[in-house]
């Protein structure tokens, strides 16, 4: 059985406003890559779908894309363009 992964996903600009907060955390089973997890915000809080549709990402502070794979304790950087 696989372990799960932890991530913590930090939302910026309009989407902390939007979400009600800055920071989700997610345990997740690997493998997972960044577009996964924009998918289950997307489900999750499906308020946020238009403006993660347009949004620049990181994943520890290293610009990212949504095939960019996760590793456990990755900090995934959501950025709204406002």
């Amino acid at each position: 059985m696989s372990e799960l992964i932890h991530i913590t996903v930090q939302l910026h600009g309009r989407l902390a406003e939007v979400a009600g907060e800055p920071q989700l955390e997610y345990a997740l089973v690997p493998p997972v890559r960044v577009g996964t997890v924009l998918d289950l915000i997307g489900i999750r809080r499906p308020q946020l779908t238009e403006l993660l549709a347009a949004c620049e990402l990181t994943v520890n502070e290293q610009a990212a894309g949504p095939d960019t794979a996760l590793s456990d304790g990755d900090k995934l950087g959501i950025h709204a363009r406002d």
